[in-house]
């Protein structure tokens, strides 16, 4: 599954009216949204604060969103209900970041241990939780574009973070709106993957690495052209070859592909 939409593109800066409400799924939603909680098998899954999507446009060159307060549960009672309408689904916002190294390579990992879209790869990104704080949301959103990084890759944010930009909103075909940055570290592709192996086991969300050339990524993403690989060998290093051949992709992903310069 790959089906995304561009929602929004050409602004620079985000700007957020944020309400202090909790939105819950409603009717058959609800129901689905009362078993998870009921469910021994769930109890331990993550249901933590989100940040909903209530309305988005862009106006100039910013991007105005009005946001609220909802749950992951709530996300996952009506992401696969395609007849809902918007004030029917949680929509949560997450951020992602399309990281370049300093030898042109865009850098894509591979996800396990998840629920949705295990050996697919993807851009760093992740949920938008609720700030403490909300006074400056660009750079709240900023820096947990940036967190995903580091958390994912395990690039420190220093490498990138002057040349972060935020440059479109897309929604794939569960509903989720992402915020995507461009971002282009001073790592190459190989101390990123060094970065990325160094990761203690518990803490890393990428089984591999993929790193395509950002001179025509779809090309490497489609199988038409060599793509570099990191993996960890059996004895913890990292081991790096090169492949011609075609690439899973989630939505975001395929977005990032799809629209770089």
């Amino acid at each position: 599954m790959d089906t995304y939409r561009i929602r929004h593109t050409d602004f620079n800066t985000v700007s957020v009216t944020y309400q202090e409400s909790l939105w819950m799924p409603e009717h058959d939603a609800r129901k689905v949204y009362d078993s998870l909680l009921a469910d021994e098998d769930t109890e331990d899954l993550f249901n933590g604060s989100l940040v909903r999507v209530r309305n988005m446009e862009t106006v100039d060159d910013r991007l105005w969103l009005t946001l609220e307060d909802t749950d992951y549960f709530s996300h996952v009672a009506t992401r696969d209900a395609a007849d809902y309408t918007k004030v029917e689904r949680a929509d949560p916002l997450s951020t992602g970041i399309r990281l370049v190294t300093a030898d042109d390579k865009m850098v894509l990992g591979e996800r396990h241990q998840t629920e949705h879209g295990q050996g697919a790869f993807q851009i760093p990104a992740g949920y938008v939780t609720p700030p403490e704080n909300p006074e400056d949301w660009d750079a709240y959103l900023r820096d947990e574009a940036c967190r995903e990084a580091v958390e994912e890759l395990n690039v420190p944010k220093r490498t990138y973070e002057d040349t972060l930009e935020p440059i479109q909103v897309l929604e794939a075909t569960t509903y989720q709106p992402m915020l995507m940055y461009d971002a282009t570290t001073t790592e190459t592709a190989d101390a990123v993957a060094e970065l990325w192996g160094a990761m203690p086991d518990e803490n890393r969300e990428f089984s591999s690495l993929a790193f395509l050339p950002a001179d025509d990524p779809g090309a490497a993403a489609r199988g038409d052209q060599e793509l570099h690989y990191a993996e960890l060998a059996a004895d913890g290093d990292v081991s790096f070859w090169t492949v011609r051949e075609s690439l899973p992709l989630r939505p975001q992903a395929r977005c990032a592909v799809d629209t770089y310069r």
